[in-house]
């Protein structure tokens, strides 16, 4: 890796620390450059303004989310949607823990009203959408899932796998549970899987699946 990109990944790895740590309003260039061990013209080169280093945060974080999930997705007439669904879950749970900081920041973020998150929720979660509604229904034409509100699950769905991310000190203070700890993707696929297997799968999955690779 050369010295350009080192100081690109340590000003992202800085930013994404500062924006969960403090907030994004609270964090300043100076700061995010300070931690770094950069200076604020390497930000402006790279970045141009700390709105394009929250952007640059949002855009990898999806787009990494969305790769899986297109992969997943084009198994789909080969698979089945049971499986697809279980791998989904797995992916998830995967990505969050190995990019857990990020996880938490994004998750949190999102949920302001902002220009960036509406074109987030315009593009990447536009197309998750497409692509979880398209698993869902060829489920229901194949015969293997019950014929419940789409939209209903996949809030409940979404819910069981962004929590234990998004209020991740709670169960870690509170419950001793530490999310970015790969026993717990594990124990809390198992989890997930039987919510799947109890609530939506028509016929009891047959063995559980190798859990996949973010």
């Amino acid at each position: 890796m050369d010295k350009n990109s080192k100081t690109k990944d340590s000003i992202i790895e800085a930013a994404i620390y500062l924006f969960y740590m403090k907030g994004y309003s609270a964090t300043s260039i100076r700061d995010i450059a300070g931690r770094a061990g950069s200076n604020s013209a390497n930000i402006s080169y790279h970045f141009q303004h700390k709105q394009g280093l929250l952007e640059h945060c949002f855009t990898d974080f999806f787009e990494g989310y969305l790769d899986g999930l297109e992969r997943i997705a084009e198994q789909l007439p080969r698979v089945g949607a049971q499986e697809c669904l279980l791998q989904y879950a797995s992916f998830c749970l995967h990505y969050y823990r190995e990019n857990f900081l990020l996880t938490r920041l994004v998750l949190r973020e999102i949920s302001v009203d902002t220009s960036l998150n509406r074109e987030v929720y315009m593009t990447y979660l536009s197309k998750e959408k497409f692509l979880l509604k398209m698993i869902m229904e060829e489920g229901r034409k194949r015969g293997e899932l019950r014929p419940i509100s789409i939209p209903m699950f996949v809030t409940k769905l979404k819910a069981m796998l962004n929590e234990p991310f998004i209020h991740s000190q709670y169960f870690m203070e509170v419950w001793h549970i530490f999310p970015n700890e790969p026993y717990f993707t594990n124990a809390y696929f198992t989890e997930i899987e039987t919510f799947l297997q109890e609530c939506l799968f028509k016929a009891v999955y047959p063995a559980p699946i190798e859990l996949a690779k973010a």
